[in-house]
């Protein structure tokens, strides 16, 4: 049995090549399998509880309103089983780069110049916690 947490809050991806990376999550992502973490060929197991589950379906309408897009999203018959989630084209002022992930979701922050995503690291940085 594994039990892995990895907290990425946003990928930051240079606008020239972010199709190509998306491109490639998708495909990896779409190859991991979801179901009983007990089972050994489980890559991806269920969320913690239905709070979780309800966060992250949150988590994206919001991006979705706010103008990120799905290139991945498929749901499963049990609520708490996500398949992995890819949101492109999402601002760092979201709810999904703002608040810790439940789930396994993966938002792309497209830039052009190095300095927006500096400018973000400094509010970032800047920010009570």
């Amino acid at each position: 049995m594994r039990a892995e947490a990895e907290r990425v809050s946003c990928l930051y991806v240079h606008d020239s090549i972010a199709d190509s990376v998306v491109s490639t999550l998708v495909e990896h992502a779409n190859r991991l399998r979801v179901g009983d973490p007990l089972d050994e060929q489980t890559d991806v197991g269920p969320l913690i509880d239905d709070v979780a589950a309800t966060l992250v379906e949150e988590q994206i309408e919001d991006a979705v309103a706010h103008g990120a897009t799905l290139p991945i999203f498929e749901r499963t018959a049990e609520r708490r089983h996500f398949r992995p989630i890819i949101l492109d084209y999402v601002q760092p002022s979201m709810r999904v780069c703002q608040e810790e992930l439940e789930g396994p979701l993966l938002p792309v922050v497209r830039y052009k110049h190095p300095s927006d995503v500096r400018a973000v690291e400094m509010r970032n940085t800047e920010a009570p916690v």
